[in-house]
């Protein structure tokens, strides 16, 4: 249970989500919050195996733009920061655990995104262990007239994982797995800690009031997990790499995006 990132049970209440947002000449501020209940399935195949009691997990949001009239008209700069323990979609939505997995001929660059990591069964079955997240996006609006404007931005996300969840994936991560739960020791080298941080450039033209074209060029850096030591993995075929041993190395990544808008209503 504890490399997989589609073990939630359900909700047995919907989050509570909460802002207080002023709105002023100068600009608007914003804090922000959220109560998010992490439960998951079983320890084992079925409910006869017991699960762990669920937790309650957090996301904590603060954010400001301050207009910039005086470098342009309708200029702008706005930043924001967040922190959540097991609520980690609240800073970076995605769709499974195994969302950052990036191939580089022989390289190979990863992180789990979970909200909490547990394993075990009977004596040795451990409770949710919560990971923490945090991350920072700021970004800076310039109009060059009516028609054009460009935007720069960058963006800063880590997850951390507690020595518990560290050493319970790293232990499952051995080409045997021993789920050995609450019992996990350290695996020399191995640390579950990611993060991605990068920046873009993004130039839009309206062509008219409903039709909009926007550019942008993106870099991204991936800091990878690490499952020992070695920095060495065996990897299955995935379908588009074959099996093999790959070197675990932090990942760049270029793109460049081309959108075309066009608002039919209102």
């Amino acid at each position: 249970a504890a490399t997989q990132g589609l073990n939630y049970q359900g909700q047995d209440w919907p989050d509570v989500v909460a802002n207080l947002r002023i709105d002023q000449a100068w600009g608007s501020a914003q804090v922000m919050g959220a109560l998010h209940e992490v439960a998951t399935t079983y320890y084992g195949a079925n409910e006869t195996t017991g699960h762990p009691s669920n937790k309650m997990g957090f996301a904590l949001g603060a954010g400001i733009k301050i207009n910039a009239p005086m470098i342009g008209p309708g200029d702008y700069f706005q930043i924001e920061g967040d922190y959540a323990q097991g609520a980690s979609r609240y800073l970076n939505m995605t769709a499974a655990a195994f969302d950052y997995s990036m191939y580089k001929g022989n390289s190979y660059g990863w992180g789990y995104n979970t909200d909490a990591v547990y394993g075990g069964s009977g004596a040795t079955a451990s409770n949710l262990e919560l990971t923490t997240t945090w991350a920072v996006n700021a970004g800076y609006t310039h109009n060059w007239n009516a028609a054009w404007k460009s935007t720069l931005w960058g963006s800063y996300f880590a997850m951390n994982y507690d020595s518990n969840a560290n050493n319970m994936i790293c232990d499952e991560s051995l080409v045997i797995p021993l789920n050995a739960g609450s019992l996990a020791v350290p695996v020399a080298g191995c640390n579950m800690d990611w993060s991605v941080w990068g920046g873009g450039l993004r130039t839009q033209w309206a062509v008219s009031n409903t039709f909009q074209i926007g550019l942008e060029v993106i870099y991204s850096k991936l800091q990878s997990a690490q499952f020992n030591g070695a920095g060495l993995v065996a990897l299955p075929s995935n379908g588009t790499k074959p099996a093999n041993i790959y070197a675990v190395d932090n990942m760049d990544n270029w793109a460049v995006r081309l959108r075309v808008n066009r608002d039919f209503y209102p």
